[in-house]
């Protein structure tokens, strides 16, 4: 996540539609420029229902929901984070890990299968939940990290062997598929970063001949996407293949596109100012953050145009995109962090946590079905909240 300025800007004026956190939807060519004209319509009293999710004195972080809307997270306990699922038809969370080591880095797909990370900062394993069993899918010294898992139940991780402060120098990328572990690179060249889609391809940024690039393998067969002396990191993947990564220019960072591999990777942004965070999804929209020059904010790219989404005196940042355009992100003020949502369908933008303040800074997430799920403070403990579309 990139570091965001502190504002320095009453948090009482983010509730108002002439205060700092407004909304804009031009359509920019260069998305440093600010925007113009006429905003979309904010509905600032947020047309969500919103559910807490954990009570607890817990420290709740790191949740994730799948499209059926059940959820999964770590919690600490008695020193040691473990793994909590809540299926979407129980009212009742899981306490699915519960041992002495740190369960951490959830995910949850939609067969209700959950993979995660446990162990200590030297060494860790992967682990598989599904249909009430836990499979340990790893059993090596090597220290198994940030599993990714598809709809299939394929899972992908990266692995290296870690000193005693937790450092690791090189990471091979691993797969796994019905009971079977494969090794897809053994190059001695920092791979890292993967992730995998549900047709089974996998995109990883790895060490090129001069810098990283980007890398992916199909059906067995692993593919160079980039090699143009520049450096292409933070790679991501829809269900049907899209790609989307950073790529730094020597001046700043841009987001570069490829709907096509025949057709190869177009740059989308070229502007002074860094772009990141990207994400992409199957209709070929991409958003993602960008710096104005004094601030961070949302942009979308849809059908060649680029519309800036948000303005003001408040950073955005770490946007989230579900199949049907609704982007999720963080609003940081002087307050804490609040939560804002952009539905395609009316091109409306809501802030939605009104109650929390001090949200986790690493995470937000929402499904297709529009729901989005975060950790938030209170004051006191970090809770599991839940907000719904009404």
């Amino acid at each position: 996540m990139r570091q965001f300025m502190k504002i320095l800007v009453p948090f009482a004026m983010l509730l108002t539609l002439t205060g700092l956190y407004s909304f804009a939807g031009s359509k920019q060519t260069n998305p440093s420029i600010t925007p113009t004209t006429n905003p979309p319509s904010p509905d600032l009293t947020g047309g969500y229902t919103t559910q807490q999710i954990t009570t607890s004195d817990m420290y709740n972080k790191l949740p994730r929901i799948n499209n059926s809307g059940s959820l999964v997270w770590q919690a600490k306990v008695d020193g040691h984070f473990q793994i909590f699922y809540k299926p979407f038809s129980e009212e009742t969370p899981v306490q699915v890990t519960n041992d002495a080591f740190d369960n951490t880095d959830p995910r949850i797909n939609d067969q209700e299968q959950i993979v995660w990370m446990g162990g200590d900062k030297v060494h860790s394993e992967i682990y598989l939940y599904s249909k009430g069993e836990v499979t340990q899918i790893t059993a090596t010294t090597l220290s198994n990290r940030h599993p990714k898992l598809n709809n299939i139940g394929e899972v992908v991780w990266i692995a290296g062997t870690a000193d005693a402060d937790g450092k690791v120098d090189n990471y091979e990328t691993f797969h796994y598929a019905d009971g079977v572990v494969t090794q897809v690179t053994d190059n001695n060249q920092f791979n890292v970063q993967v992730r995998i889609n549900d047709a089974g391809t996998m995109m990883w940024r790895g060490k090129g001949t001069t810098d990283f690039d980007i890398f992916t393998r199909s059906a067995g067969v692993t593919t160079q996407i980039t090699a143009d002396g520049t450096l292409d990191v933070n790679p991501q993947i829809s269900p049907n293949g899209n790609m989307v990564w950073e790529r730094n220019d020597g001046a700043d960072d841009e987001i570069v596109l490829m709907l096509d591999q025949a057709s190869g990777p177009v740059q989308i942004t070229n502007n002074s100012a860094n772009d990141c965070e990207p994400q992409v999804n199957d209709n070929g929209v991409v958003v993602w953050q960008g710096f104005d020059g004094t601030h961070w904010q949302i942009y979308m790219y849809a059908d060649g145009e680029t519309t800036q989404l948000t303005e003001g005196m408040t950073d955005n940042t770490e946007p989230r995109l579900n199949a049907a355009g609704d982007i999720a992100w963080m609003v940081h003020d002087t307050e804490g962090i609040g939560i804002a949502v952009y539905q395609a369908a009316t091109k409306t933008i809501s802030k939605i946590s009104g109650t929390y303040t001090g949200h986790y800074t690493q995470m937000v997430d929402l499904n297709d079905q529009g729901q989005v799920v975060w950790a938030g403070s209170s004051g006191s403990n970090f809770e599991v909240v839940l907000a719904t579309p009404q």
